[in-house]
């Protein structure tokens, strides 16, 4: 029993070591990376068409400097108009609040904010 105790207490205490050896051959799970990407404000989406103002945040959760490309696209009757696209440095850990303004004559219609190497996309909609 002495020498069960004995041996448990060794490995709670090189724990970290084992851990990372572990990690070196690929044995446990390595920690994933994210890229959140919301609306600052929810609440305040503009309802009509013509100026649109509104900002989104991207999120940089990745665990390195990221450099996020971002397209703001209308959509309407299934059709695409490329209203804005642009590309934003955030640090690991950081985020950046991106404001838009941007002029859409069109009928019903979405409006989609996207990043697309990060495949994620957001959208709002505007009568």
């Amino acid at each position: 029993m002495l020498a069960i105790a004995i041996a448990i207490g060794l490995l709670y205490e090189a724990r970290h070591e084992f851990y990372r050896v572990l990690a070196a051959y690929k044995l446990v799970p390595e920690e994933e990376g994210i890229t959140e990407l919301y609306f600052e404000d929810s609440d305040a989406l503009p309802e009509r068409g013509g100026a649109l103002s509104f900002s989104f945040v991207i999120r940089n959760l990745e665990g390195r400097d990221m450099a996020y490309p971002y397209v703001v696209y209308a959509e309407s009757a299934g059709e695409r108009v490329e209203l804005k696209r642009d590309v934003v440095s955030i640090a690991a850990g950081e985020h950046a609040v991106i404001k838009a303004a941007v002029r859409y004559w069109g009928q019903s219609e979405r409006i989609i904010i996207e990043l697309p190497e990060e495949n994620q996309h957001i959208a709002f909609l505007v009568s």
